[in-house]
């Protein structure tokens, strides 16, 4: 109900048949429906569903009822799709394909069983399971379980009732079963599992604050995720955030992780570091479906390269592409660290990007080792993104280095798992190459920008003034910042700083490059962060650490306990440059 955003409990929807009944037919209805209890209902869904079939209405019915139902609440939706990415099993007694739906996933129903244990077993994708049937008109599938006979059938069903015996001895979440603990099928399954099994392992039981819980079983446990249903959302979608943080222990292989909610920092380092998300993303289309192709390519293991200048937006991307996986999949941006990744189990189809890797290509061929031999039995998919700002011959020819690092029982496995893009050898495959934005995209991001810059640094008023024609706005900054800065740092990063100079200076900007742009905005974050040492010099560990997060070159910034200052910093800075 709260994913559909809809009050269609199972009680209300025997009550919406009830309009399409005859007169005589409703009194009936009603007295069979009496106190409303789990039998009362079963036998009004039997009188209700039997007048319904017929007179030639019940498809109609069910089309109006069930099947207009999709997911529409973004929190429920996305905490949905957070627990199949940490591959538990999810069980419903609804339905109807609002999960599914969510998550991008497909469905089994107890009418097959033999399809329903390889999901439990992880050797088949995640789906949904329908433990009272589902109502599917455009794929022609109707098995739902209402009335006394359909119930009847389930429970002699011995292959359903295996797999609901099953499915206790799993990590499982069921969902829609709030009254219906007490319904024939679902309580026959949870005394199996507590009588028979005799497993202690407890069921929580989600509730709202101030209602009274059903009869549970000895093992389950009442939780109250709020005082109303407004509040479950959020709840569901904190608890799935934890759950999916510390499957098998990920946690400690993540570097970045794409699932988690943004901080929405105000400070430089905050704004800049693309984890945060401090803007809305500008979408590369094209970008995004060379990244699917690779996805969906043929082959259990494949890696690819991702190249693009410091500030290109090569992690923004990923980070984004990677929250829009399939919900059979989970990705995250990963340490470089074989030791770590020595005891991780896989879950699910994985998506691990190591990011930056001139410079520590013998940890992240030691990591890559480890991974290849993990996944080389699983029943899952592996997809390798290896990020770097060039492809170079000589010192800088990382690849080349990361190759001859793998123990050389993985050498040839890795070089055999390439992804070849469409080419018929590697000689001849390329990596995805990031280039500057295109005009239109170049002008969205200011857009974005600035939405989500000016009601953080301005006053309302100020920030209304800016906002009252944004592409005009956009197009004054677009035309300056080109004219200011030479093509090869026409980048999202050095944007970012320059609508930021711009906005702080009312739009009296006089800047001629790079360096002089870098030199500004620091001085602009100087005065915004003063620390004064004794020797009256400005320093800032925190201007050192948006330094490192903004130009992401590759030289060691000064030790913030050593005797090193700003200055210093910003002139090695600019030399670099």
């Amino acid at each position: 109900m709260s994913l559909g955003r809809h009050r269609n409990s199972w009680g209300t929807w025997l009550q919406i048949g009830r309009d399409r009944l005859l007169p005589a037919q409703q009194a009936e209805f009603d007295t069979l429906v009496g106190s409303s209890s789990t039998n009362e209902l079963i036998a009004a869904a039997s009188h209700l569903l039997k007048h319904l079939k017929a007179d030639g209405t019940y498809e109609d019915f069910m089309d109006e009822t069930i099947g207009a139902l999709h997911p529409l609440d973004p929190v429920m939706i996305d905490a949905f799709r957070k627990i199949c990415r940490a591959g538990d099993l999810t069980a419903t007694t609804n339905y109807d394909l609002l999960l599914e739906e969510a998550a991008g996933i497909g469905y089994v129903s107890y009418k097959k069983p033999g399809e329903i244990l390889p999901v439990i077993n992880g050797t088949s994708p995640n789906r949904v399971i329908h433990l009272h049937g589902v109502y599917d008109r455009a794929a022609a599938v109707d098995s739902i379980i209402a009335d006394d006979e359909q119930y009847r059938t389930i429970l002699e069903n011995a292959g359903a009732q295996f797999i609901q015996n099953l499915l206790g001895t799993h990590p499982l979440v069921i969902v829609g079963c709030g009254g219906t603990v007490s319904d024939p099928n679902l309580s026959v399954f949870m005394q199996f599992v507590t009588d028979k099994l005799g497993l202690s392992v407890p069921y929580f039981y989600l509730m709202k604050e101030g209602d009274s819980a059903p009869a549970l079983p000895p093992n389950a446990i009442p939780i109250y995720y709020g005082t109303g249903h407004n509040d479950l959302p959020d709840f569901l979608d904190e608890a799935a955030s934890y759950r999916l943080r510390n499957r098998a222990e990920i946690r400690q292989l993540v570097q970045f992780d794409p699932y988690a909610t943004p901080k929405r920092m105000s400070s430089a380092f905050g704004r800049m570091h693309f984890s945060n998300r401090f803007s809305d993303f500008t979408r590369r289309e094209a970008e995004q479906e060379q990244l699917n192709r690779f996805l969906y390519a043929s082959g259990p293991i494949l890696w690819w390269g991702v190249l693009g200048e410091g500030g290109i937006g090569k992690s923004r991307l990923l980070l984004e592409w990677l929250r829009t996986l399939p919900a059979n999949w989970y990705g995250f941006f990963a340490r470089k660290d074989a030791r770590l990744f020595s005891s991780f189990v896989p879950f699910t189809d994985t998506v691990v990007v190591l990011d930056y890797i001139l410079g520590e290509e013998e940890p992240a061929a030691l990591t890559i080792a480890v991974l290849l031999r993990q996944f080389e039995h699983a029943p899952y998919h592996l997809r390798l993104l290896l990020v770097e700002r060039r492809q170079a011959a000589g010192e800088e020819d990382w690849l080349s280095k990361l190759s001859g690092r793998l123990p050389p029982e993985d050498r040839l496995s890795f070089e055999s798992c390439r992804y070849l893009n469409g080419t018929a050898s590697p000689d001849t495959a390329e990596f995805m190459r990031l280039e500057a934005l295109s005009t239109e995209d170049e002008r969205c991001y200011i857009r974005n920008y600035l939405n989500a810059y000016l009601p953080v640094f301005l006053e309302p008023a100020e920030a209304a003034a800016y906002q009252t024609d944004l592409d005009a706005v956009g197009k004054t900054i677009q035309v300056l910042f080109r004219d200011a800065l030479e093509e090869p740092y026409w980048r999202p990063l050095y944007l970012s700083m320059f609508i930021e100079v711009w906005v702080n200076k009312a739009g009296t900007v006089d800047i001629t490059g790079a360096k002089q742009l870098l030199r500004v905005y620091l001085e602009k974050e100087t005065g915004r962060w003063k620390i004064l040492l004794k020797d009256g010099r400005l320093v800032n560990c925190y201007l050192r650490l948006l330094t490192m997060a903004c130009v992401t070159e590759r030289f060691n910034i000064t030790d913030v306990s050593g005797e090193n200052y700003l200055q210093e910093d910003c002139d090695r800075l600019s030399a670099f440059l």
